[in-house]
């Protein structure tokens, strides 16, 4: 796990989710990296998905 997702846990322990537009804006990183680092977390069964395209939110499991 690398910095940027380790700075997201700790924004969701606070915050109930995020999109992947607020992550962009957090950690200010491009579309790629965004989606590349949420995803690992999401395969690694720390976040969850919820939602679709442009409502989609990742939450802590």
């Amino acid at each position: 796990m690398n910095d940027r997702q380790l700075k997201v846990i700790e924004y969701l322990k606070k915050n109930k989710s995020i999109s992947r537009k607020e992550y962009e804006e957090l950690i200010g990183v491009q579309r790629k990296t965004a989606l590349r680092d949420l995803d690992k977390l999401v395969d690694l069964e720390i976040l969850k998905v919820e939602g679709v395209n442009k409502l989609t939110r990742y939450k802590l499991k």
